[in-house]
């Protein structure tokens, strides 16, 4: 359960091919967008994503993150 006293389920996905450019459209939740290579995340990245990235370049395609 997060701080909140809310539940949250992420759901992540590989894009091969896009069109544009992204934009944030909940600006009071980020102020920044960026790409980066993936073996390089900024030293920011939320805990539960650098978890997920890891485990899909180590060929795990389903993680539990924080769930007791």
């Amino acid at each position: 359960m997060s701080d909140d006293g809310m539940e949250y389920m992420d759901f992540f996905f590989i894009a091969e091919k896009w069109e544009g450019e992204p934009i944030i459209k909940e600006l009071n939740k980020s102020d920044d967008m960026s790409w980066f290579p993936i073996n390089n995340l900024p030293e920011h990245t939320l805990p539960h994503v650098r978890e997920v990235i890891e485990n899909y370049k180590d060929g795990i395609s389903f993680v539990e993150f924080g769930w007791e």
